[in-house]
């Protein structure tokens, strides 16, 4: 501590990088996302990346309050949640609503709770903006297809549906209360919303969205 506070204060000394203070976060950490864009999970996946390094942190919270968002930013967010050592607690607070409602169904997931305000929505993927010839089209909608089947089948698995009985839901806009989501196991518990904790800011920039 003693060498960091020269660092500051001493311009002739030169400061390693070993000698610079390190960030202290806290034993629970809460981080909230609202829209599933590219930079929003960069800049999640960034602080959970700094999160583990530090080592301090024990609970990690993920509030969810969002309509959904970028295909490939939440296929990422999924990906990086899987891999996280530290227990990770998503909480859906108000809506968690299309690819947010896949990232509450991700193994990375833990612990799933709901708050009684909150409304869960799942649907097939949808994405605008697509433009090409036949075949550019054509492999287009292949990968979307194997995408909407490999996220049917997370959900489905997570839940305890049959891969069947979920996409007979999903195949229409199907939005879940607290209680409904509870009786389909789409969430572990109810939280009150006063035990969320306070997320930490998170700086990112502006990019396109691919919606699901």
């Amino acid at each position: 501590m003693f060498k960091a506070l020269l660092c500051l204060f001493l311009v002739s000394a030169p400061c390693r990088a070993e000698d610079a203070p390190k960030p202290d976060f806290p034993i629970k950490l809460s981080i909230e996302l609202e829209d599933v864009t590219p930079s929003a999970v960069n800049a999640i996946v960034s602080k959970l990346d700094e999160i583990e390094k530090v080592g301090t942190t024990q609970e990690i919270w993920l509030r969810l309050n969002s309509y959904g968002g970028d295909v490939e930013a939440g296929q990422k967010l999924i990906s990086r949640l899987d891999q996280v050592q530290i227990p990770v607690t998503c909480v859906a607070d108000f809506k968690a609503m299309s690819m947010a409602a896949l990232i509450l169904e991700s193994p990375g997931c833990k612990t799933r709770l709901m708050t009684e305000r909150t409304v869960l929505m799942f649907h097939h993927a949808s994405v605008g903006g697509v433009s090409g010839n036949s075949d550019v089209l054509l492999m287009f909608l292949n990968w979307l297809t194997r995408l909407d089947s490999s996220m049917a089948k997370m959900c489905a698995k997570r839940m305890g549906m049959t891969l069947e009985a979920f996409e007979a839901k999903s195949s229409k806009t199907w939005f879940l209360d607290v209680d409904e989501a509870k009786v389909y196991r789409a969430i572990d518990d109810v939280v009150d919303s006063q035990k969320i904790p306070l997320p930490i800011k998170l700086d990112e920039q502006k990019s396109p969205l691919w919606f699901l």
